[in-house]
């Protein structure tokens, strides 16, 4: 059995499960290479408050039962995810994005912060926050929300693949003992906001009580921000049932497969640095049409970087935001990420066509 070590440094109990985050709804959890398993709210909290608790579950509770074949609706808080292969850099961004919340009169005494025990932060936004009232029977499509919330926010080692629908996002359970000797662990405020990369092991290294949240008080700015979002998201939803996006991914991907091609000849040129965008197309622009084409022909994000190495390394223009070849990466990757599974964004030849000069010709997408 793996259990939590459910004692602190000083010998106080503390457990997986927040007092101050209650769940609601129908989750899913897993440890280690098990299936995932389901558990309603009051199963799942039970489970967390117990000895060995799970190592993931979802965060996100589904309302109602869960049927794949239909749209689920949704329960639970904003959340971000800070991942990074440099701790410092996870830091100073989760740094910034706390100061990008404050600018949106977002209490940080209402949201629950952690260290992720990996090289990383969670945070967690009660939904009464950006909510005037919340749904009694959830909402569709809130992780793709979320996702379009994030993006609006975006820093750097802000994880955009953590919206998933369906069944939801698993979310590592706090308080937990890690692979790697460590633990996620909440943070107060002020901790969260003085933490360095030379004291951030140090706070994981041991579970930690939770600390007692505010009452969550509205901010206009963030529910703005979410309205905002999900309007976009429910006309992306609407626009994409009067087209037939599948049928189009399907036609592209028999095009490239009968001349051998990981895309059309033409974006392999132009992420190569064979062919020229139109002048005045932004480095954000043409990302979004190579990532769309990218996932419609299911490849990788390291297989399209490789392939936009030439576009990557000298590209021109759009100033500071893309000025060098590691920022366009970076910004190239996030892009991928952001657009993945979104219903606001797909294929289109059209779309695609915009970023070349009218003399391009493109005749190999001619007939999509």
């Amino acid at each position: 059995m793996t259990t939590t070590g459910k004692l602190t440094m000083d010998g106080e109990k503390v457990m997986s499960f927040d007092p101050f985050m209650p769940l609601s709804g129908n989750y899913f959890y897993h440890t280690g290479k098990t299936h995932w398993l389901a558990a309603g709210a009051e199963a799942l909290t039970k489970f967390l408050q117990s000895s060995n608790p799970p190592e993931f579950r979802t965060v996100l509770g589904v309302v109602g039962d869960y049927d794949e074949n239909t749209p689920s609706h949704y329960t639970g808080p904003l959340y971000f995810d800070f991942d990074s292969d440099e701790i410092a850099e996870a830091v100073e961004n989760f740094k910034a994005f706390l100061a990008k919340l404050r600018e949106l009169e977002v209490d940080l005494y209402t949201c629950r912060l952690f260290a992720s025990g990996g090289k990383g932060f969670h945070i967690e936004i009660p939904q009464a926050v950006f909510m005037a009232k919340s749904p009694a029977g959830g909402v569709i499509n809130i992780p793709y929300i979320f996702r379009e919330i994030a993006h609006a926010l975006y820093v750097n080692t802000l994880d955009l693949r953590v919206y998933s629908a369906k069944k939801g996002r698993m979310w590592r359970t706090p308080n937990r003992l890690r692979d790697n000797g460590c633990y996620k662990v909440p943070l107060t405020v002020n901790e969260a906001l003085s933490i360095t990369a030379e004291t951030y092991f140090a706070f994981v290294a041991a579970p930690r009580p939770f600390p007692p949240l505010e009452p969550p008080k509205f901010s206009a700015a963030l529910a703005l921000a979410y309205c905002t979002a999900r309007d976009k998201v429910t006309n992306a939803g609407k626009l994409k049932r009067n087209r037939n996006p599948s049928k189009t991914a399907a036609l592209l991907q028999a095009r490239c497969k009968a001349v051998g091609a990981a895309l059309p000849p033409s974006l392999l040129a132009l992420g190569a640095g064979l062919m020229k965008p139109r002048e005045g197309a932004g480095f954000n622009q043409i990302a979004i049409q190579l990532c769309t084409a990218a996932h419609a022909m299911n490849m990788s994000e390291d297989d399209l970087v490789a392939r936009c190495a030439g576009l990557i390394a000298h590209h021109e223009g759009d100033g500071k935001r893309y000025g060098t070849p590691s920022k366009r990466e970076a910004a190239f990757r996030a892009m991928f990420r952001y657009t993945f599974d979104n219903p606001c964004y797909e294929f289109s030849v059209g779309g695609v066509r915009s970023i070349f000069p009218v003399s391009a010709g493109l005749h190999d997408l001619r007939g999509l």
